[in-house]
């Protein structure tokens, strides 16, 4: 992993945990490259260092960004073992937190440590990591890769949710939808779209809708992070 350009360097912001957001966790920041040392979370303190940053958007598809990332304070045992941090710290420290990307110039970074950086990813989340441990020039170190998405890979996660590309959004997806799916429940949907910055008299236009049929609601992304498409679904019996 590395720049994506030779005089700009990436850096990382690590909010709350999208799981327990009623819990306050410290943000940590971490620039390519440069050492960030005693971050404390839950009375543990790490040094840690961004080695590398890959960032890929396509069409349709979540968000992905790649990050490798090394603690190097590890500590020994008596017997000489080294003491890594368990797997619950190293989760509890990155996994499933709020997560923002954003690039700075280097020459900037290095006149002044404050130098503001431009965001290019929002709203994405720490979707999985994976640890090993390696030995470096001052000792043993614990290397983490981490796979990053946008918000939008867990609707990928739910089995019931669908995806419809290309397709009209009254004829060819919610009367389909309202159709079979109040067959199965001996129910006929009514189906209520409201609209919020979307060109409503444009509703040929190729968007991505996901239907979920356990909370029985749908949610779409479009071309745009401001074109938002709410969808609200009330059952009447037939």
């Amino acid at each position: 992993m590395g720049d994506s350009t030779n005089n700009y360097l990436f850096r990382l912001y690590f909010g709350e945990n999208i799981k327990t957001m009623d819990k306050s966790v410290p943000t940590l920041v971490l620039e390519q490259r440069r050492k960030k040392e005693g971050y404390k979370l839950d009375n543990e303190y790490y040094d840690l260092v961004l080695n590398g940053v890959k960032f890929s958007r396509k069409i349709y598809e979540p968000g992905l960004i790649e990050a490798e990332v090394t603690i190097d304070r590890i500590f020994y045992a008596l017997d000489g073992t080294p003491l890594a941090p368990s797997v619950d710290k190293i989760n509890n420290l990155f996994l499933m937190r709020r997560v923002e990307l954003g690039i700075v110039n280097q020459d900037e970074l290095n006149s002044n440590k404050d130098a503001k950086d431009e965001r290019i990813a929002r709203n994405y989340y720490v979707y999985k990591l994976n640890t090993q441990m390696t030995k470096g020039t001052g000792g043993n170190l614990m290397t983490v890769k981490l796979t990053i998405h946008s918000m939008d890979k867990l609707m990928t996660l739910d089995k019931y949710s669908k995806c419809y590309t290309a397709k009209k959004l009254g004829a060819e997806i919610l009367e389909f939808e309202a159709r079979s799916f109040g067959f199965k429940s001996r129910l006929l949907l009514t189906c209520r779209v409201s609209f919020t910055t979307y060109p409503t008299n444009n509703l040929n236009t190729s968007i991505l809708i996901w239907f979920s049929t356990t909370s029985r609601s749908m949610t779409s992304w479009c071309a745009r992070p401001t074109d938002a498409v709410s969808f609200s679904i009330s059952k009447t019996a037939y």
